[in-house]
């Protein structure tokens, strides 16, 4: 079973996160949970959340799904 987590902020933007199989692990990156509340957090757009995750490079295998509206 593989986890995942969800959440929106007061600007209606959400930000799934799922992680899935990797066949190499990095661990100079920042876990999903950080990267994700920093999206939360200062983005109102998905333009801005991609600037974010940009900036928090992630760690393992992680990928996100941005809406908004």
């Amino acid at each position: 079973m593989y986890a995942g987590s969800t959440g929106m902020n007061e600007a209606g933007l959400t930000l799934a996160a799922h992680q899935h199989l990797i066949e190499r692990l990095d661990l100079g990156g920042v876990p999903a949970g950080p990267a994700a509340h920093a999206v939360l957090s200062r983005a109102s757009t998905i333009e801005e959340a991609l600037e974010v995750l940009r900036a928090f490079p992630v760690v393992g295998g992680w990928s996100y799904v941005l809406t908004e509206g």
